[in-house]
């Protein structure tokens, strides 16, 4: 019995990880537009398909410092159109 409601809460919390998950998602979908093209690409390799700033960096061949200051600046400028939303 005990089993069955660990179960159970470990799938409320599980749907609710999700949902809070797709929501940022969607909010940050929402904001994408402030970015250049550039930015959208590397925000997209790093926080939605896991790409690591040194595989960006070879890949493109740049530094990683370079990558990884598009990205912060990237995330900076999210933060503050995300801020201007609420």
């Amino acid at each position: 019995s005990s089993d069955l409601v660990s179960s159970v809460e470990n799938q409320d919390e599980s749907a609710e990880d999700d949902f809070l998950r797709k929501e940022r998602n969607q909010a940050l979908y929402n904001v994408l537009h402030v970015l250049t093209p550039l930015q959208k690409e590397r925000i997209v390799l790093v926080f939605f398909e896991g790409a690591s700033y040194q595989s960006i960096a070879e890949a493109a061949s740049i530094s990683r410092a370079s990558v990884k200051r598009c990205v912060d600046r990237a995330l900076y400028q999210l933060k503050k159109e995300m801020e201007n939303k609420r």
